[in-house]
């Protein structure tokens, strides 16, 4: 996963500027809550629009082969072809979408968990690693400030 972005996509359920339409548990399973029992948030967030939803997996081009993207192993078995299914991991390709290496970490969720001093294990380790500087977030981008105005901005 990476950390490169500084600003929220367009379409963005943490955009301060327009709401998203997103039930305030859902914000809460994201961001968690400062108060009671769900103070932690999601150990990470991926930005949707780097998640592949193409499937998790490969059809070679002759069509004898399927090869997973999660754990790399190829099956010549027809059936799993047939049903885009591996038997390692044991999972329909179809109903998994891929969080590849090149998967990033949403923005928004970065912005808002930084600012109130809770960020989530994902920010934590890129953080102590070096992969992930929170100093380089836009702090003109339409980010909420909190998981409460993130509550009331989502138009519901």
């Amino acid at each position: 996963m990476r950390f490169d972005l500084v600003r929220p996509c367009a379409n963005c359920p943490f955009r301060s500027d327009k709401p998203f339409f997103m039930k305030r548990e859902r914000v809460l399973e994201i961001l968690g809550d400062r108060h009671g029992k769900r103070w932690w948030p999601a150990t990470s967030f991926v930005c949707h629009k780097t998640i592949d939803y193409g499937g998790s997996y490969e059809i070679a081009a002759d069509d004898a082969s399927i090869t997973c993207k999660h754990c790399g192993r190829t099956s010549y078995n027809p059936g799993d072809i047939e049903n885009r299914y591996c038997g390692h991991c044991n999972v329909f390709h179809d109903d998994e979408p891929y969080i590849g290496p090149d998967a990033q970490q949403c923005a928004g969720v970065m912005a808002i968990l930084h600012r109130e001093g809770r960020p989530n294990d994902a920010m934590q380790i890129a953080q102590r690693f070096g992969l992930w500087d929170p100093s380089k977030l836009d702090p003109d981008a339409p980010f909420y400030e909190s998981v409460e105005a993130a509550i009331k901005g989502q138009g519901l």
